[in-house]
């Protein structure tokens, strides 16, 4: 028995250092690759934020420009005092 224990003692000695450094390197390499992982998430994302805004900013150009027409078919003088304020005041 007491030959078992020495012969562990002198395996762990010998083998615990390089299970240990594997064991780093594994846990590494896991950590890197949940990073990647989250990063590349992340910009899709982002991507997917930006064409969202750029679909709104097209939407809202388009309200705008449909607004911009239909008041200038209007001609009554209120309107159209409203617009040259609007522009003096941009």
């Amino acid at each position: 028995m007491e030959d078992a224990a020495v012969e562990l003692e002198v395996w762990s000695a010998h083998h615990a250092p390089a299970f240990a450094q594997q064991f780093r390197q594994n846990h590494l390499q896991r950590r890197r690759d949940r990073n990647c992982l989250a990063q590349s998430e992340f910009r899709k994302g982002q991507r997917r934020g930006m064409h969202d805004l750029k679909a709104q900013m097209a939407a809202m150009k388009a309200a705008i420009a449909d607004i911009f027409t239909e008041v200038r078919q209007d001609d009554r003088p209120e309107p159209q005092g409203k617009i040259r304020q609007a522009a003096v005041a941009a």
